[in-house]
């Protein structure tokens, strides 16, 4: 299921990787909710669907059951969807997403893992400028440290552009009906399913990796994270200590090296291998292209980032998305 909204640049680029999925376990019908867009969307979607059986396009109109934005659009798909496919599985992508061709195939749970379940994937951003890049390397290891704390029994949150839920498990907890409006859907399901005994699974891997498109500004890049302060809020107590002391690490090293500058280089040079490594260990795993001069200025990409984005959700308390302000 897509909820699409003024996608008209990346919606054929994910219904094309979507119509070369391979499975040998599964068929699939393919949902578009198109959300009141206002360029060529839904004329796109009508156009590539036409000798398609199996996709099916959706005009989304007005509200149901007090839901607003991405949580309408897929409330209402799945009204749709449900009784006309009877899925056992709903999976979910974004319209700037390219999924791989094994996408399917990888979500589905194993043989050693409960059917009702939720399982999440892996993102990361297409290839292009440095600043791409940068926002690419943020992705993969923010999902890295939240896959091993899947791990150990504690997921903190889900990925809305790449996930799966057991069909039957997902109406028993309510879905997305159950958690009214907010801008971080993915979160909400995700504690939802946890809250009610069911197991949240992430697939780090290669065959799961799908590819979402990158801000092409830093007032875009700052838009699309003050969304996600959202829900980063609600987060366990430790993730927003990391939040916190991330968003303070580039006045600690001003501060540091006017008072303490040894101590201060040797914890910042620390850091920074700490990452590179972390870096170079994620992309090996998922056969990734490793760059390592990416590498070496992530760092001052996160300081930089980190702190304006503080300064920038202090100063914005409204979410701002595709042209609507919630």
């Amino acid at each position: 299921m897509i909820a699409a909204r003024n996608e008209e640049t990346n919606i054929i680029n994910c219904l094309q990787s979507i119509a070369a999925l391979e499975s040998e376990r599964a068929t699939w019908e393919v949902w578009v909710g198109n959300d009141g867009s206002e360029d060529r969307t839904e004329a796109l979607v009508r156009e590539f669907i036409a000798d398609k059986p199996n996709f099916h396009l959706v005009n989304i109109e007005g509200q149901i059951d007090g839901l607003k934005g991405k949580t309408n659009v897929l409330v209402q798909l799945e009204k749709q969807a449900i009784p006309y496919s009877n899925p056992d599985y709903l999976m979910y992508t974004d319209a700037d997403i390219q999924v791989p061709s094994s996408w399917v195939e990888s979500m589905l749970p194993k043989e050693n893992e409960p059917a009702e379940c939720m399982i999440t994937g892996a993102t990361t951003v297409t290839e292009g400028k440095l600043f791409h890049r940068l926002q690419g390397l943020d992705w993969l290891i923010a999902l890295f440290f939240i896959s091993q704390a899947s791990k150990r029994g504690n997921p903190p949150t889900a990925l809305g552009n790449n996930m799966l839920v057991h069909t039957q498990t997902y109406l028993k907890v309510g879905g997305y009906t159950a958690i009214k409006h907010t801008p971080v859907e993915d979160y909400a399901l995700c504690q939802l399913f946890k809250k009610n005994g069911f197991k949240v699974i992430h697939r780090y891997s290669r065959e799961t990796l799908c590819i979402t498109e990158p801000c092409l500004s830093w007032k875009e890049l700052f838009k699309q994270r003050r969304r996600w302060m959202h829900g980063a809020l609600e987060t366990p107590l430790w993730i927003r200590g990391i939040l916190i002391s991330n968003s303070f690490a580039l006045l600690a090293l001003l501060v540091g090296m006017a008072f303490y500058p040894l101590l201060t280089i040797a914890a910042w040079a620390t850091r920074i291998l700490f990452l590179w490594a972390s870096q170079y260990w994620i992309h090996r795993s998922l056969a990734l292209k490793v760059r390592p001069l990416d590498f070496a200025a992530f760092d001052f990409y996160l300081l930089y980032f980190n702190f304006s984005l503080l300064i920038y959700y202090l100063f914005t308390p409204k979410v701002k998305w595709k042209g609507r302000t919630f």
